[in-house]
């Protein structure tokens, strides 16, 4: 179980965006989530997606790691989804006992679901990168006492 959880953990890989310096990357993972939350059309997600898949693709991280960090979070993104667009006011769509889904609930909840959605995504890539060594207390692979208690 704790294995499956892959936010948070160093994926070994010799790309590019692993030897770029830590601060840049943090840099770019802020000006990416800043931009998620001035963009205000759906079709600039779609392009915000396209660009984390490039990135994900030039770190040589493997996409079931983005599909396993999203599954951690899939019930807030469920409820994320479900409450915009129940409560959020606006045109009726179709209307159930006490329920009401409107149009511009429908496109809300896109919105916001997709945002966390792609602020995770940037998040998790950030960690996928970022090694700790040298100041890392657990020894990494290229670490001089490495094999330390391996025999």
């Amino acid at each position: 179980m704790i294995r499956d959880i892959t936010i948070g953990r160093y994926y070994d890989s010799e790309s590019v965006i692993h030897r770029m310096d830590p601060r840049t990357k943090l840099m770019g993972v802020l000006v990416y989530i800043i931009s998620l939350f001035l963009v205000k059309n759906v079709c600039w997600y779609i392009g915000c997606l396209i660009l984390m898949l490039v990135l994900y693709k030039a770190a040589g991280v493997p996409f079931g790691y983005l599909l396993k960090g999203l599954r951690g979070i899939l019930l807030l993104l469920c409820f994320t989804f479900l409450f915009r667009m129940l409560y959020t006011p606006g045109d009726p769509v179709v209307q159930v006992w006490i329920f009401t889904i409107t149009k511009q609930g429908i496109l809300k909840a896109v919105q916001m679901t997709a945002r966390i959605a792609l602020m995770i995504s940037g998040a998790s890539l950030l960690s996928y990168t970022w090694h700790t060594y040298p100041n890392s207390p657990v020894p990494h692979k290229h670490h001089p006492h490495y094999a330390i208690g391996s025999g």
